[in-house]
């Protein structure tokens, strides 16, 4: 397979997409993925990082996407909420103590992740031993949008 598609395809989708008031983008990374067989570049995806305003919530981002990345732009939202899960505590190891919002979108081949990991760590019940929040106290306010133009048809390697 050729590649046919650099990172400036990723970086142009991303330009395209809304943002949320207030938050500040703080960095942006392109990243090649390879072919399952073949072991040679396929494609890109593109992570920007932003971080949020302190008093802004894991799901009031993904809100903001959902209702911004509309069914009329023919965007397809896919909920993929992932739980928090003690794992450095052999007493509570395995107990969920909360959920990360995330959100898939897709439209043609392109796909859209909203990551609010940080953000949820941060607003998790951290009563519990083994959770603790993320080890920078401004990370704690980031969440992640990965672009992929050819996501919805690529080939995950195992």
């Amino acid at each position: 397979m050729v590649l046919k598609l650099g990172p400036q395809r990723q970086r142009a989708l991303l330009e395209s997409l809304p943002e949320i008031p207030g938050a500040q983008r703080i960095g942006v990374e392109s990243t090649p993925y390879d072919d399952c067989f073949l072991g040679r570049t396929v494609g890109y995806f593109t992570d920007a990082r932003y971080r949020a305003p302190p008093d802004m919530t894991a799901p009031w981002v993904i809100d903001f996407y959902k209702k911004t990345l509309s069914p009329q732009d023919k965007w397809r939202y896919q909920s993929q909420d992932a739980d928090i899960v003690i794992s450095s505590s052999p007493v509570v190891a395995g107990q969920v103590v909360g959920g990360i919002p995330i959100a898939r979108f897709e439209r043609g081949t392109a796909t859209i992740l909203v990551n609010t990991d940080n953000m949820a760590l941060r607003q998790a019940p951290l009563d519990h031993p083994g959770v603790s929040p993320p080890p920078d106290p401004d990370a704690a306010h980031d969440f992640t949008i990965t672009v992929d133009s050819e996501g919805a048809t690529r080939q995950y390697c195992d």
